[in-house]
């Protein structure tokens, strides 16, 4: 079996996996195009959490790709480069306090808790889920 063979031999709810990823990809660029519209209607986005997602989000057309104004919330103090962008972190409460910009909770694990201490700091704070 060739490789171009065996990508269709495998499949997911009956239909080829090469199908399946396509159609997923397409629908997550549709879905990050609808939130980055909906961000970029603000001044700025603080964004919680300096990992993975941050880093995805930023690059190849995702929804923090092309927003001027992002203050990335993290506990830790650290400087993020990516491409050439670069960001200084703040702490949640200090970027919170200091900017009335929604929060995009770009963190997979606690996101309910999250948003919680987000409330917690302004309870009026719009938040955003990536």
């Amino acid at each position: 079996m060739t490789g171009v063979e065996s990508r269709y031999f495998l499949r997911i709810n009956g239909h080829p996996l090469h199908q399946t990823a396509m159609l997923y990809a397409a629908q997550e660029k549709a879905r990050a195009k609808v939130l980055a519209d909906q961000l970029k209607t603000f001044e700025g986005v603080l964004v919680w959490g300096a990992g993975d997602n941050f880093h995805r989000s930023s690059e190849n057309e995702g929804p923090l790709s092309r927003l001027p104004n992002i203050v990335v919330l993290d506990q830790r103090p650290q400087v993020l480069v990516i491409g050439d962008r670069r960001w200084i972190t703040e702490t949640p409460t200090e970027g919170i306090r200091r900017r009335p910009w929604p929060v995009l909770i770009t963190v997979s694990v606690a996101r309910d808790a999250i948003c919680q201490q987000v409330k917690e700091i302004d309870p009026s704070r719009q938040v955003f889920f990536l």
